[in-house]
């Protein structure tokens, strides 16, 4: 027998259920008191380490390769149970010169350490109380030609003159997940021209409930 504004609609009590990890029936079958649940404890980044989060920053300086475009690789190793979020991401044009260098983002998309570069730029840990190096994996380098996956996968696109910074993420709308055995590249389609990356990203391990 249905109960009395029994919730039909699956995806509120999925929810409930993947967050909490909670067994048996729906949490939450009906409108009125059991519809009450809140989670607003995603708390501000000094006590991002008590919810489990783990913030990192990084920095890659790419040279200039005769030829060949600038290329910065962030993936999350497949089988590390860790879900990571990009939060910030920021590209500079650090030639003197008049360019319009052509600055793509493809991904998430599968990869392996078979598509790491030669040089892994530093990282900086934003809590110390939580662990001092990540999880995911960043390296840079130069390529003649992006394969991966191929850049009709591209989701972000932008013109650079010289000098100048661009931005990707300017809202917490626009931070994008990335999980494990996935990862992102970016590229400057001009060659022969240097650039900087800046990545900020959060990483924790995953619950059990949420792995599916």
């Amino acid at each position: 027998m249905a109960r009395f504004n029994e919730i039909l609609n699956g995806r509120f009590n999925r929810a409930l259920q993947k967050i909490t990890s909670i067994k048996g029936e729906a949490p939450a079958p009906v409108l009125g008191s059991e519809i009450l649940p809140v989670f607003p404890m995603f708390f501000g980044k000094e006590n991002r380490y008590l919810e489990s989060w783990q913030t990192f920053g990084s920095f890659a300086a790419i040279s200039a390769v005769a030829a060949q475009s600038a290329i910065f690789h962030f993936r999350n190793p497949a089988g590390s149970n860790l879900l990571s979020v990009v939060e910030k991401l920021t590209f500079t044009s650090t030639t003197t010169t008049v360019i319009t260098a052509w600055m793509i983002v493809e991904g998430p998309n599968p990869s392996t350490s078979a598509d790491d570069f030669g040089s892994t730029p530093n990282f900086c840990r934003f809590d110390s109380r939580g662990q001092q190096n990540p999880t995911c994996k960043l390296t840079f380098g130069n390529a003649a030609a992006d394969t991966w996956p191929g850049n009709n996968r591209a989701w972000w696109s932008s013109f650079m003159a010289q000098e100048t910074t661009v931005d990707v993420i300017l809202t917490d709308g626009q931070e994008f997940p990335v999980l494990p055995g996935d990862g992102f590249r970016a590229v400057n389609f001009t060659a022969n021209s240097p650039v900087g990356v800046s990545v900020v990203w959060r990483e924790r391990f995953l619950e059990e409930s949420e792995r599916t």
